[in-house]
């Protein structure tokens, strides 16, 4: 499907809010539909595992932008570690009993999105590169929240040349990849963004540095 999904009347569904560090729009909708991609095709399995069976290893529910296809993935992954088949149908009773209730399932959108997700995706050939494009796009925000973290520190601490060091140090704290090495495109982020501190340093060393200078 290609539908978005609808609120049903009384459910509290947690929207996702951006984050300072994601302002791009269409990133927004390309994370979205990743999202939803992958849980479909987990969904759209109907019981086998197999295709969560291939995702589990790749993804983990604090990658998930959206907060209710995180809580969505954890149900998933406890039916996974207990054995238990993954369904419609084994997943809502999962979301209903976990501590909070049905308060749960009812903040993720209840029923009916679940069933909206699994008529997202009709075939699950590409979980993998959905998984994949979930994870790396998680890593690309933990990478600009390090690179924030770092100038910030380096800012407020009125020490612009400390800015470098500060930013090694918070790169150091990101994964070196899904599974492997890290995406071209994440590395050519993380170095265009620490040479534009290194002109920064060269370019301006009174009043310290400012932030919106990265488009952080």
């Amino acid at each position: 499907g290609t539908g978005e999904s609808s609120q049903r009347a009384g459910d509290t569904v947690s929207e996702p809010r951006m984050p300072t560090n994601m302002v791009d729009p269409a990133e927004a909708i390309a994370v979205a539909h990743a999202e939803k991609n992958v849980l479909g095709c987990v969904l759209f399995d109907e019981g086998t595992r197999c295709v969560f069976a291939k995702v589990y290893p790749i993804l983990k529910a604090d990658d998930f932008f959206d907060p209710r296809h995180g809580t969505i993935y954890s149900a998933f992954v406890a039916l996974h570690d207990r054995g238990e088949p993954i369904d419609l149908t084994t997943t809502i009773t999962e979301l209903a009993s976990m501590r909070e209730g049905r308060g749960v399932l009812n903040a993720i959108g209840g029923m009916q999105y679940l069933g909206e997700l699994f008529e997202w995706t009709t075939s699950t050939v590409n979980a993998e590169v959905y998984a994949r494009s979930v994870a790396e796009f998680a890593m690309i925000r933990a990478t600009r929240q390090h690179l924030s973290d770092a100038l910030a520190t380096a800012h407020l601490a009125g020490k612009p040349r400390e800015i470098r060091a500060s930013v090694d140090e918070h790169l150091a704290k990101i994964p070196n990849g899904v599974v492997g090495a890290k995406p071209d495109h994440i590395e050519a982020y993380v170095e265009g963004a620490v040479k534009e501190v290194e002109e920064g340093l060269d370019a301006k060393m009174n009043g310290g540095v400012p932030l919106a200078r990265w488009g952080l």
